[in-house]
């Protein structure tokens, strides 16, 4: 019944390894610092351990004199 999760598939042009999606979740950026790294370990650890598809919440990119100063 659950096997249909593990085999690939394909979402417009994008190719996805499975078919377990992260759905959006509430991430807390700080103005003065940007996206904090632990938020961008929390979604590397979730995309290692195997979740084909993972959607962001909103995310502010501008950019700065350092280059983009908030983004994944």
């Amino acid at each position: 019944m659950y096997n249909a999760l593990s085999k690939p598939c394909q979402i417009g042009t994008i190719n996805v390894k499975n078919r377990v999606v992260m759905a959006p979740t509430a991430i807390l950026i700080d103005p003065m610092v940007g996206l904090h790294e632990s938020v961008y370990d929390f979604l590397l650890a979730r995309a290692k351990g195997g979740v084909g598809m993972i959607i962001s919440s909103a995310l502010l990119v501008k950019k700065g004199q350092d280059g983009l100063r908030y983004g994944i």
